[in-house]
């Protein structure tokens, strides 16, 4: 089985707009990952919660992040549509999927409805082809529980569907294609050790960004 290191793929404005409900769905997911999985190997999904521009060392740790991951979460919102750094994180994730040679490691949770984006207006959506590309992949929806309780048990259950998913799919790429080791993005980057905890990437300057164990 693939070593089970993620991307959350989504934009700040959804983040911020949220009240920060897209952390707290990547840390359940995570955690009931880990519980699908066992305490071995450990599951670590990347995100990135610095809400700053693009700059070249910036882009470079987040596209060697990419390159490391088993899988990618996108988060469709209009926002997440608009967005162009999202739409080349799905792009270079497919890169990755190529070298896993797997098409089952896209998982797109629907959070925001997107039914209206008309996609050759390139003010509602950043990249049309990215977008056939996303809807070729079985999306989960989340539209009618992201103003839920979070703890509730129908967010347990959309949790539990997806993780095992997720499972699947790491499961039924050949070993030989997996990565050996846990992530190690640059020298800028630290990973914590402890088990059964989830991981986030979380900026400190624009030029440095830190991965850190959420307790």
């Amino acid at each position: 089985m693939l070593i089970p290191t993620g991307f959350w793929s989504y934009t700040s404005s959804d983040e911020n707009s949220s009240r920060g409900k897209l952390s707290l769905l990547r840390s359940l997911l995570s955690q009931e990952l880990q519980q699908q999985i066992g305490r071995r190997p450990t599951v670590v999904i990347w995100q990135d919660v610095a809400a700053i521009p693009p700059g070249s060392e910036w882009e470079q740790q987040i596209r060697s992040a990419i390159g490391e991951t088993s899988f990618i979460i996108p988060i469709i919102t209009p926002a997440f549509l608009q967005s162009e750094w999202c739409s080349q994180e799905i792009d270079l994730f497919r890169l990755r999927e190529n070298e896993l040679k797997s098409k089952r490691l896209i998982f797109p949770i629907h959070f925001i409805d997107t039914s209206h984006i008309e996609e050759r207006n390139p003010d509602e959506c950043y990249s049309a082809s990215t977008l056939q590309i996303l809807k070729s992949r079985q999306w989960v929806d989340f539209r009618n529980l992201r103003l839920q309780n979070y703890e509730s048990a129908e967010v347990g259950q959309f949790l539990e569907h997806l993780a095992k998913s997720i499972r699947s799919s790491l499961r039924e790429v050949d070993k030989s294609d997996a990565p050996r080791s846990k992530p190690t993005i640059n020298e800028h980057l630290t990973v914590g050790a402890q088990n059964n905890s989830s991981t986030v990437i979380k900026n400190h300057t624009p030029s440095k960004i830190e991965v850190i164990r959420e307790g």
